[in-house]
């Protein structure tokens, strides 16, 4: 198997290729990063002139092939928005190999749309979406077949360490979209205490001291254990209905304050049965709040949530079964 796919620590490639071990696949890796390496300027004009476009693609495309060739691969697995251009597509299904995309990404979201890898959806065997809000899409697009395959935890990295003296605080971790920062200004508005970690919240002037920069996993857990409320909120623009944290919190023990969505519903249940749902910004203060002052409710919904989410079918390693299917 060959994946194409971000291998880095926390990400959904590393998460995968520790099932593939777990399963005993043997498999290689090529990073997308590959095909955008070049000179600056280059890459500036590839990106905002020619659609994203990786400078390398063509390039990266020929090694993929090459390393299908090399070990005998039988499959490639994709993730998000892979530099694999139509014709090498279909060389590789000449090549009798199958080629899948978990899309990771909304790709009509403004911040990845490439009309390079729009002319691709056709040529894949199975596009696997987290979100059933692009399905007709992908079929308008052509898709050959399309899978609704969410996101999940991972089975050796998102796990509950000791519980640490809580801070009286919403954590926050993930980059800070427009429709993010909304919610927390509000969170901040009401008096309850943030903190914030992934890109961008120093751009932010009323959160900057909230900012606390990029987590590496154990960091990741730390906080986590250390703070009383963990947020889980969508991305508007990716047409998010969950995110990977939906999965990821919950295997953590934490005390979720989540954004009510159709998906949310279906994988914690109705209003604090294992979560605390809100939905307009006006909701948002007063159920941070409850959360705060109430300790055994905390409790009681991080025991309940992780009853709930943690099972095998929920894992990475079942994801990638069903990608193999």
């Amino acid at each position: 198997m060959l994946f194409i796919a971000n291998d880095a620590e926390g990400h959904v490639g590393r998460h995968l290729t520790e099932a593939a071990e777990q399963l005993r696949i043997d498999f290689r890796v090529m990073s997308p990063a590959l095909a955008f390496d070049a000179p600056w300027l280059t890459s500036k004009i590839n990106w905002h002139v020619r659609g994203h476009r990786p400078t390398r693609l063509e390039e990266f495309g020929r090694r993929a092939i090459d390393v299908c060739t090399s070990f005998n691969a039988t499959h490639v697995i994709a993730t998000g928005v892979a530099p694999l251009s139509a014709d090498v597509l279909r060389t590789l299904h000449k090549a009798g190999v199958r080629v899948v995309n978990w899309l990771t990404d909304d790709p009509w979201n403004k911040a990845h749309r490439a009309p390079w890898f729009l002319a691709t959806i056709p040529e894949y065997d199975v596009i696997f979406t987290p979100r059933a809000s692009i399905i007709d899409d992908l079929r308008t697009a052509q898709a050959r077949r399309v899978e609704l395959l969410p996101f999940a935890y991972c089975t050796t990295c998102h796990f509950a360490p000791h519980k640490y003296h809580e801070r009286a605080v919403v954590s926050f971790v993930g980059g800070a979209d427009t429709d993010r920062a909304r919610y927390i200004n509000a969170l901040v508005h009401d008096g309850v205490a943030v903190e914030l970690y992934g890109g961008y919240w120093q751009r932010e002037r009323a959160l900057r001291e909230s900012a606390g920069g990029f987590l590496d996993m154990a960091a990741y857990r730390a906080v986590v254990a250390g703070t009383a409320v963990s947020l889980c909120l969508v991305r508007e623009a990716n047409r998010d209905a969950h995110v990977m944290r939906s999965y990821e919190l919950p295997a953590m023990r934490a005390c979720i304050l989540a954004q009510d969505t159709p998906d949310h519903r279906e994988l914690y249940g109705a209003d604090s049965q294992t979560v605390r749902f809100f939905s307009a910004i006006t909701e948002i203060g007063a159920a941070a709040h409850a959360l705060l002052n109430d300790a055994a409710e905390r409790h009681r919904l991080s025991v309940a949530v992780h009853s709930r989410v943690v099972r095998p079918e929920n894992s990475y390693l079942h994801r990638l079964e069903a990608l193999l299917a």
